[in-house]
């Protein structure tokens, strides 16, 4: 998906050790809020092991959120879709709190099998907000989340939330696609999929790796300037090696299945 340049401040910071780094900036549209944090399974050495030796945690935050006063009914809507109703900032200290409790109550099985190696023990949380579209009539907010809990590789998902924000709601696949249009769009959703793993006309989707002969339409959609977007996260329709899965249906092929609402948001974006 290309992305259209948001109008946020984006702010790298990196931390030491265990000190907590959290830093807000309100650039009139979107706040940032980014935390970066190593935890080891110890606090200190002389309650473990010499400390290269140990397991660590990193936990990067990357968190979003409307500026006080801007538009309180968004405002909200966010900490409610995101933050569990809470502010940036709570919800990145009390996450991080949970994590570490987590975390360092596994000392006595790293202390029983300390021959299991570091990576076994060590973990890894991402989470990170984008927008990928922030204007007074429509919002695209993409979500990246990984986690490496030890094992040959780590999970990921990407969750994409259309919200309308002149009346803070978040918007679902029944808003933008007509139901009776749903047949059309899931075939030329199908032919795309098709094409990218180089397969005839009415071949059968398992023959490219897929795990069923059809699929269905995800919840998981955006609008972009190319058009109207769709993705499977890892093992949803196709093996972990797959990775995300994204198609992008360009309007002129769909714009008949859109709502009346549907149009206008596709018109703005379009004419991006």
């Amino acid at each position: 998906m290309k992305k259209i340049l948001p109008l946020i401040c984006l702010i790298l910071i990196v931390s030491c050790k265990t000190a907590p780094v959290l830093k807000t900036e309100n650039t009139g549209s979107l706040q940032v809020h980014i935390e970066d944090r190593l935890i080891p399974l110890y606090e200190g050495k002389a309650d473990g092991p010499v400390e290269w030796d140990l397991p660590n945690m990193h936990i990067r935050l990357n968190l979003i959120d409307v500026p006080d006063g801007v538009n309180p009914n968004l405002q909200r809507l966010f900490r409610a879709l995101f933050y569990d109703g809470m502010d940036p900032q709570d919800y990145a200290d009390k996450f991080i709190a949970d994590m570490e409790k987590e975390f360092r109550q596994g000392k006595e099985e790293f202390e029983r099998n300390p021959d299991w190696g570091i990576s076994v023990f060590s973990r890894v949380y991402e989470e990170a907000f984008e927008a990928d579209l922030y204007t007074a009539q429509l919002v695209v907010i993409r979500r990246d989340w990984y986690e490496y809990t030890g094992g040959a590789h780590g999970n990921f998902l990407i969750d994409y939330f259309v919200i309308d924000p002149a009346v803070a709601k978040r918007l679902t696949l029944d808003d933008i696609l007509k139901t009776e249009a749903r047949p059309l769009v899931l075939a030329r959703i199908e032919e795309a999929l098709r094409n990218m793993r180089e397969l005839k006309d009415g071949e059968p989707l398992t023959k490219g790796g897929f795990f069923e002969e059809t699929v269905n339409i995800p919840d998981n959609f955006f609008l972009s300037p190319e058009g109207l977007g769709f993705l499977w996260n890892i093992y949803e329709i196709a093996p972990y090696a797959y990775g995300p899965i994204e198609v992008i249906l360009p309007y002129e092929k769909v714009m008949g299945c859109l709502t009346p609402k549907g149009r206008v948001f596709s018109d703005l974006v379009f004419s991006r």
